[in-house]
């Protein structure tokens, strides 16, 4: 087992309400103009209605390291109750590793990383995303470190402080802020936003598939 030390980074930005009377059609027409890995200029050519919007809101706290790229991936899924939008457990977002396929290294996080994220869904009370709002030092399996992390915070309990962002809401964290998602509760549309500093360049692709996962499976 190693050892390391998340130390969160929260910040509240904003937030969006969705003044068209029909959310519902606005995710469904996000749904065709999802992104990966985009830069500004690409989104702001390419994205949908809801990707320029959550950019507007951020546009002014966007202050970028030089060596560094904004780069900003979203998506629309549709979820039925117990359903989660990504991978369920405690993770931090691009942390290094050595490949692919690969373990990420908690030792390589860099807090000049920040993320920028956002969610709006179709129900007011959908599925959110829990962060840590405290300073943790966590033992983990280098083999399986996101599972190995999130039964260790399991085992911490109520001594684990954590907040949610309300719908439509936007937060800046840092690379070491820790985060998970949340079951769906009931039949939702949920929009995802987040814009992230990077040291690689964006790819500037068009996100053509997205999935929904079940249970706790082997973490990130």
């Amino acid at each position: 087992m190693k050892f390391a030390c998340f130390t969160p980074e929260i910040k509240t930005i904003g937030s969006f309400k969705y003044a068209g009377g029909d959310v519902l059609r606005a995710l469904r027409e996000e749904q065709g103009k999802m992104l990966h890995s985009a830069s500004i200029e690409y989104t702001r050519q390419h994205g949908g209605f809801l990707a320029n919007r959550f950019l507007d809101i951020i546009r002014k706290d966007i202050l970028c390291p030089t060596t560094m790229y904004p780069v900003i991936d979203t998506k629309v899924v549709m979820l039925m109750p117990n359903q989660y939008a990504c991978i369920p457990g405690w993770h931090c977002d691009a942390v290094p590793r050595d490949s692919v396929h690969s373990q990420p290294d908690p030792k390589k996080m860099d807090v000049d990383v920040k993320h920028f994220i956002g969610t709006l869904s179709s129900e007011e009370n959908g599925a959110k995303t829990l962060f840590a709002t405290s300073q943790y030092g966590l033992s983990y399996d280098p083999k399986n470190v996101w599972r190995s992390i999130s039964e260790e915070i399991t085992a911490l309990g109520e001594e684990f402080s954590t907040k949610t962002v309300p719908n439509g809401g936007i937060v800046r964290i840092s690379q070491p802020t820790l985060h998970t998602c949340q079951p769906a509760k009931t039949r939702e549309m949920r929009f995802f936003f987040r814009l992230s500093y990077y040291r690689k360049p964006a790819e500037n692709k068009r996100r053509h598939q997205v999935q929904v996962y079940t249970s706790f499976n082997n973490g990130w």
